[in-house]
Order: C-alpha cells, then structure tokens, then sequence
C-alpha cells in the first residue's frame, strides 16, 4: 500500500486591534488573558484556554498552530494538521 502524507494549511486573518509581541509570545499559555485594555473590553468573559486547547488539538494531529500580529495591524492565526490520503 503506497500511503500519500498531505498536509493541511489553514490561515484566518482579521483586520482588528492586533497584539503587542509580548501578547503574541504569551497567547497559547493555558489561562492567559490579554492585559489590552481595548481587548478586554471586547471581551469581559472566558478563563484563557481556549487557544491552549486549539494548539494541543493541533499538535495531536501531527501539525501545530501558530499567530502572526502586529499591534493595530490585525493578527493571522494560521493551523497545519497531517492528513494520510490512501
């Protein structure tokens, strides 16, 4: 059986506030919340670990996930999964 190994790719780009580095650096940490004060106002609730949890998905798959941002620029939040085509 010859197995074919495909890799996913998926980019989601926003055109939002965007993070500092230091939020970028700090993002996928199980419970980090955000110190943006603009940020939070979008979002009083959650405990932050929800992208801890999407980044341990994606590593079970065999892939990773990763974000790109710049402060007042948007983010880019991009995911690869492993896939076995047979």
């Amino acid at each position: 059986m010859d197995d074919k190994l495909l890799t996913l790719e998926v980019a989601v780009k926003d055109t939002g506030i965007g993070m500092a580095q230091t939020e970028v650096d700090n993002i996928f940490r199980p419970f980090y919340r955000s110190t943006n004060t603009k940020s939070r106002n979008l979002n009083q609730s959650g405990n932050g670990v929800g992208l801890s949890i999407c980044r341990q998905i994606c590593r079970c798959l065999g892939g990773n996930i990763t974000v790109r941002s710049k402060l007042g620029n948007g983010s880019t939040f991009t995911f690869t999964m492993d896939a076995n085509l047979t």
